[in-house]
This record gives structure tokens, sequence and C-alpha cells, in this order.
């Protein structure tokens, strides 16, 4: 797959299934950037886990799982489950966890999955972000360092990437909400969904690698049993906006890791001081001008309260 499932559409500035290099390559100011979900509210589905399962059943055999966490330690079970061969890889940063790492490893090895590891310094990784950066129009660093590791991966095998969830609780997410929703933003269940959401399928469209990366959002039932679960996490109690984290562990109890993993906030100075790297190399090339912030207002929403009812 180089295109998300049919279920799953955006647009920037109005233009459906854009890129963000497409306007900036013309001077062309980013405004708008939307993203839509289209559920049936009637389609019948199963638990959390069930349809995790029963989505990891359509991926195609010789897969590759990097592996880092909750997310992709649920798609490499779910793999495991329907009896599908997988390789897990994963990239060792210089300032993650150790511990992360370990996990990984791990829980390759009880899967009885082959595990690959690379090794990346921070001049490798800080060249790769600025370099994605350029091609792809877009500063997101967690995301953008992963492609290097998806580059990596032989193209023989169809990458699984663990985006699409529900989990938004980060600070950034609750300053979009409160500036682009409103103060009551959490009346309904509005979940913000930034141009992170669609990176990876870009870089699979430029570069012709067939995958399926947003694992989570990749069928519409197992859209409806995240929305829906008693355990999701909504709302102002939060860091940010919503967790999916005892939810995640109360369908898949087994899981290795128990907490959402961040590998770019060892502290908060070092992951702005990426940032700024990126952002002067970005601008660069083209004028700060052209950029609108997430935050302010460069954001998408779902709205599933009104999807769902």
């Amino acid at each position: 797959m180089l295109e998300p499932p049919k279920h799953i559409s955006w647009s920037v500035n109005n233009v459906p299934y854009a890129t963000f290099k497409q306007f900036l390559d013309n001077d062309t100011p980013l405004k708008k950037f939307k993203y839509s979900i289209e559920i049936d509210k009637n389609i019948d589905n199963e638990s959390f886990r069930n349809e995790c399962i029963n989505a990891a059943k359509l991926l195609p055999d010789n897969l590759a799982i990097p592996l880092s966490g909750s997310d992709s330690e649920i798609i490499a079970r779910s793999v495991k489950l329907v009896g599908k061969q997988a390789t897990i890889y994963y990239e060792d940063y210089p300032w993650a966890e150790n511990s992360h790492k370990e996990k990984s490893k791990q829980i390759a090895q009880e899967l009885d999955f082959p595990w690959i590891c690379y090794d990346a310094d921070y001049d490798t990784c800080l060249t790769r972000m600025k370099n994605y950066s350029l091609q792809l129009g877009n500063m997101s660093r967690g995301f953008l360092i992963t492609l290097g590791l998806f580059e990596k991966i032989p193209n023989t095998q169809f990458i699984v990437g663990g985006l699409g969830e529900l989990e938004k609780d980060g600070w950034i997410y609750r300053k979009t909400m409160e500036n682009c929703i409103g103060e009551d933003w959490d009346k309904e269940i509005i979940i913000p969904c930034p141009p992170t959401e669609i990176i990876w399928w870009l870089w699979a469209r430029q570069n012709k690698r067939p995958g399926q990366y947003t694992f989570f959002n990749s069928t519409k039932e197992l859209v409806k049993s995240q929305a829906e679960h008693p355990l999701l996490s909504y709302g102002k109690q939060n860091k940010g906006v919503c967790n999916t984290v005892a939810m995640k562990n109360a369908e898949w109890p087994e899981l290795t890791y128990k907490e959402k993993t961040d590998h770019f906030h060892p502290t908060e100075n070092f992951y702005n001081k990426i940032y700024d790297e990126m952002e002067e190399n970005m601008f660069a090339y083209y004028d700060e001008n052209l950029f609108t912030l997430v935050k302010d207002g460069f954001c998408g929403f779902v709205n599933y309260t009104r999807l769902l009812n």
C-alpha cells in the first residue's frame, strides 16, 4: 500500500491528498490542513484486542515491524497470533533509555521473530531529520527520524507502522485544542490530527515503499473499537487530550511495554534544541512566513462523538 485506507483522507490548503512541499516550492503559505475519517456508526466491531488481530489478518506475509513501544508491540503480538512471519527492527538512539532496547529484543525472542538493531549517533540523526524535513516539507522530529530506519529495511519486506491510534497526550495537543477549539474542547471527543498523521504515507509514496504505516486506523472496526472503549481516557484530567494506556493494558495484559514510550524527551531542552536546528535549516531554504504552527491551526480534527452518533 502506498496510500492510506479509503476511509482516511486529508487535504492541504483544500487540495485533496496534497503534499506540503508542493506549496512550499511555489512560495505558497501552508494555511490549512484537514484530516478526515469516514465510519458507519452502525458498523459491527469486536473488542479492541480482537480488532487488532483482525487487522493483522489483512497484512501480507514477510513483515517488518519497527518495535520500540506498546503500539508496535501490539502489532507484533497480533501478527504472531495470526501466524505471519515478521522481523523486528530497533534503532538505538544515543539519548534513548537502554531499557527500551532490551524490551524490544526480549519481545522478539518471546515471539520467535528475528531482531535487528542499528546504532545511530546524534550527528547522523540530526542530518537525517534535516534532509527529510526538506524532502517532505515538515519538521516533525520523532516521525522524521524513523524514516532512516525504514530505509534500512529490505524492499522485499512490508513495513507496518504503529501510527493511527487515538493517543494524543502531549502538551502541544492540549495547546492546539485550546487555541483552535476553545476552552470547552472536552465537551465532545475531538482528536487533533496534525500533519504527522500522514508523514510516513508521504514518504512511502515518494519512495514507492508499500506498507501499512497507520495500523491503528487501518480498518473502520479497529478505529471504532478504540473510540468507544470504556477505558479511553479523554479530557482535562490528562496531560494532553487523550490517553490510551489503560485501554491497551486491559486488552493486552501481556504487554512488556506498560507505559507510552517517548524517545525524544530525555529533557525538554534537548527536544527544543533539535527543533531549533531543524527550523534554522528549513528557513534557510523556505521563508518562515510560509509555515503555520500546529498549535495555531495547521491541524486536522476528528469529532468522534458526532461521527459515531
